[in-house]
């Protein structure tokens, strides 16, 4: 019987030696498992840091541009202003201006008149002088 205990004890040390070395291989694989997943799980951070800088300057950027729109909005609001303010002074010179043409015409057209009838008071006087003679 000690053949056969040898036996039994070669067995049960190889099948013990098995599982331990399967135990081992499989505690390999999961601690390397680990490993890619801890590096993927590294540079998934480092890629979402990466990204949040790269949106963080995209921000800076789009803030100084909309600064800048801003500033060039207010000066063309100020232009604009300024335009207006001209337009409406020039405006009021073109309506003075418009008024005095028809004072002038008004006045052109009464000494046309008043020339008119200066003329025929002088027509009739010259009339009668020659009907009178002298």
């Amino acid at each position: 019987m000690n053949e056969e205990r040898k036996k039994k004890l070669l067995l049960v040390g190889i099948a013990c030696i098995l599982i331990f070395a399967g135990c081992w291989l499989y505690g390999r694989y999961i601690d390397s498992r680990a490993r890619a997943d801890s590096r993927n799980a590294l540079e998934s951070v480092q890629q979402a840091e990466r990204d949040n800088q790269s949106a963080r300057h995209d921000i800076n950027d789009a803030t100084e541009q909309i600064k800048s729109a801003q500033s060039a909005l207010d000066r063309g609001q100020a232009n604009l202003d300024t335009a207006t303010g001209r337009l409406e002074e020039m405006q009021g010179r073109a309506d003075t201006d418009e008024a005095l043409i028809n004072d002038s015409q008004r006045l052109v057209e009464q000494s046309r008149a008043d020339l008119a009838e200066a003329k025929r008071i002088l027509d009739e006087i010259d009339q009668r002088n020659k009907g009178n003679g002298t």
